[in-house]
């Protein structure tokens, strides 16, 4: 059974920078997140204590009335309505919000942990490996002895069969010929041979205990061999994961990077006077969940917008 060497496994450099990072990705820490969710959920129990007021504050409104008599809503119960339906509608969004900021944290504590589930991931492949090994070398001598053992109880069966056989065969002969001298011997060989099958038959019966025995310790060091691969290749999606994962921050971080570059470029394009900056093509995808990118020329615009001439000439 082939298995993946831990050297094959593509080793990732990011994993030692990475193990106590707190990724920036344009401004949104892990404090920014966590206070983010905290504000939103205070938002929320403020909105369930203030939606029935709301409600009721509407329902309270005087009726209005026109030329015929039918009852229409008033500017004020009209605003009334809009602010209790706004409340509720803000309410139902906050979840969703506070949903995507957990994917957001989840990644972040992922990223931190980088390191560590790097190198648990490569220590159970090692380990694992170095138990394939073993366990297919105690495999393969099982399979030798289990091979012999059965040669050697078959071959050994085969042998007093057929001395059994040629005994009868030379009584028979003899007793065509009438020869009693050779009739004699020939009862005693076959005597000889069936008490010799006997003995090779009992041994025969304990010969295919030891096959059976034989037989299932190869099939539980096949079981083994199959765990051992199963952890091996768990482990080795899992470091590759985690590479992913290491990478995927370097690229974030480099998108970033570029996002900065891109929007100075913007920058002194406009500041100069000129439209074209040989951007206008430009995407750049990031990895983080939550991301709505690949970011354009615009978002690029958008920041270089903020960029004073000061900055650009000092920098």
């Amino acid at each position: 059974m082939a298995y993946l060497l831990i050297e094959e496994v593509p080793a990732c450099s990011g994993f030692a920078s990475h193990q106590n990072i707190q990724p920036t990705y344009f401004g949104k820490t892990m404090n920014d997140l966590l206070q983010k969710r905290a504000a939103l959920e205070n938002e929320l129990v403020t909105l369930e204590i203030e939606i029935p007021k709301l409600q009721l504050a509407w329902r309270k409104m005087p009726p209005t009335f026109n030329h015929l008599g039918n009852e229409i809503g008033s500017p004020e119960s009209r605003a009334a309505m809009d602010a209790a339906s706004s409340a509720e509608a803000r309410a139902r969004s906050i979840p969703q919000e506070i949903e995507r900021i957990d994917i957001q944290i989840a990644y972040r504590k992922r990223v931190a942990g980088i390191s560590s589930a790097a190198d648990e991931a490569r220590s159970i492949m090692v380990e694992s490996a170095g138990a394939i090994k073993e366990l297919e070398a105690k495999h393969l001598s099982l399979s030798k002895r289990l091979e012999d053992t059965r040669t050697c109880a078959e071959e050994a069966l085969l042998k007093a069969q057929a001395a059994e056989q040629s005994a009868a065969s030379i009584y028979t002969h003899a007793v065509v010929s009438e020869n009693n001298e050779q009739e004699k011997t020939a009862m005693a060989e076959i005597l000889k041979a069936t008490k010799q099958l006997t003995n090779v038959q009992e041994n025969d019966r304990r010969q295919q205990l030891v096959i059976t025995a034989l037989q299932s310790e190869s099939d539980k060091t096949l079981n083994l061999i199959s765990e051992a691969q199963k952890r091996y290749d768990d482990a080795k999606s899992q470091a590759l994961e985690t590479a992913y994962l290491a990478l995927s921050v370097e690229w974030d971080e480099a998108i970033e990077h570029l996002v900065e570059l891109g929007a100075k470029i913007i920058a002194t394009r406009h500041h100069n006077g000129r439209s074209h900056d040989g951007l206008s093509a430009v995407k750049l995808p990031v990895l983080a969940p939550g991301a709505t990118w690949p970011l354009n020329h615009k978002d690029l615009t958008g920041r270089a917008n903020s960029i004073s001439l000061t900055s650009l000439i000092s920098a």
